[in-house]
């Protein structure tokens, strides 16, 4: 049986020049090999052994090589000597394991060793880049993903920057953060959909999620604050610092809000300030207003060139025009009176239409309401005046109780104090 068997051997080996086929064609090994295995349906089988069995080899050659069957099963070979072999796995070797690695180096690191960017993917999607020629720097599922010439860009955040092509000197930090920009540069977005609707727009800072969500070619406008300067498409040279602040404004410019919800309706009003939250709350087209304080010109929709210091100060006003509130609640109730001056708490507090009226002093001209062209000068002078005009009160509750007289002048502490409707023809 032996005998048979060592036939058999020899009828599927062949030996050239010290070479050994095996396989079932007789062919003839290949010239540079010295063992050429040919099967179309079989393969070759190494030793099989434990760790155990593997360890107790004894002067193992280098390169001598097993399959391991437990404790971390896979090929080994030996790359040290008989006397002091060092077995490694092979496929574990210098490569990054999926599972983690141990015992790196300050020579070790994950990159490129040629002139060529590294390039991370997720589901064959660029999810990252480190492009050292075109300076750009993305993080990101689909970050940066179709950019072709834009230079010197970052984006942190999946699909921030997605749509870039040609855009420089952006910097997107968040989901969807520029998300539509092509051409636009010099752009900061910070924050979800911060600037996503930006296409040709520049030099704007967006930092809060949905900031300058809308805008699409307008520049130099800074959102800091969510949903701050939403709609704004082409309007340029906003400062908005609050959530919602100038939240309506599509072409305005140039207006400054600093407080939740300031100049929240603005759409094309422009040169407008609001301070304080809520401050010009519903303006719309007026301009040149500045309002300091919660909720101060609050009402104003076209009113223009108002000015606005105190807490619900001009609260009302909604076409007026050209009227100075100092004071908490001054000029409160004022919706088109133009030109008047209130400098004081609750000064012409009530004042609806009238005109052309100085109060300056705590509850002066405090009940006026369509009264023109009368100047009160002192704490609570002409203070329960409704529709006097042209009437003059200097001194402490001078005039206190006039109503509907006019053209009275009173000089004086508590001069002409019990006058209601007196009259003094002109």
């Amino acid at each position: 049986m032996k005998t048979l068997i060592f036939l058999l051997l020899l009828t599927s080996l062949s030996f050239v020049q010290a070479q050994v086929a095996v396989n079932t064609d007789n062919s003839n090994p290949d010239p540079s090999s010295m063992l050429d295995v040919k099967s179309t349906d079989k393969g070759i089988l190494i030793p099989r052994m434990t760790l155990a069995q593997r360890t107790a080899i004894l002067s193992p050659a280098n390169g001598l090589m097993i399959y391991q069957t437990d404790n971390t099963p896979g090929f080994y070979y030996n790359s040290g000597t008989g006397a002091s072999p060092v077995w490694n796995n092979v496929g574990a070797g210098s490569g990054w394991s999926l599972s983690g690695n141990s015992g790196t180096s300050g020579t070790n690191f994950l990159g490129t060793t040629d002139d060529v960017s590294l390039s991370v993917k997720v589901n064959n999607q660029p999810a990252g880049k480190i492009d050292h020629l075109l300076f750009n720097t993305s993080w990101g599922y689909q970050s940066l993903g179709v950019n072709t010439t834009g230079v010197s860009n970052t984006a942190t955040g999946q699909t921030a920057l997605y749509a870039n092509t040609t855009g420089n000197n952006n910097t997107a930090n968040g989901f969807e953060a520029l998300y539509n920009n092509t051409s636009g540069y010099r752009n900061t977005a910070s924050g979800r959909s911060a600037l996503y609707s930006n296409t040709e727009g520049l030099r704007n800072t967006a930092i809060g999620s949905f900031a300058l969500y809308s805008n699409t070619t307008g520049i130099s406008n800074i959102a800091i604050g969510n949903n701050a300067l939403y709609f704004n498409t082409e309007g340029s040279s906003n400062v908005a610092t609050g959530n919602s602040a100038l939240y309506s404004n599509i072409t305005g410019y140039r207006n400054t809000a600093n407080g939740q919800e300031a100049l929240y309706s603005n759409t094309t009003g422009y040169y407008n300030t609001a301070i304080g939250n809520e401050a010009l709350y519903f303006n719309n087209s007026g301009n040149s207003n500045t309002a300091i304080g919660r909720t101060a010109l609050f009402s104003n929709t076209t009113g223009y060139r108002n000015t606005a210091t105190g807490n619900a100060s001009l609260y009302s006003n909604t076409e007026g025009f050209e009227n100075t509130a100092t004071g908490r609640n001054a000029l409160n109730s004022n919706t088109t009176g133009y030109e008047n001056t209130a400098i004081g708490n609750d000064a012409l507090y009530s004042n609806t239409t009238g005109y052309y009226n100085t109060a300056i002093g705590s509850d002066a001209l405090n009940s006026n309401t369509t009264g023109y062209n009368n100047t009160a000068n002192g704490y609570n002078t002409l203070y329960s005046n409704i529709t006097g005009s042209n009437n003059i009160a200097n001194g402490y509750k001078a005039l206190y109780s006039n109503t509907s007289g006019s053209f009275n002048t009173a000089n004086g502490l508590v001069a002409l104090y019990s006058n209601t409707i007196g009259k003094t023809p002109p």
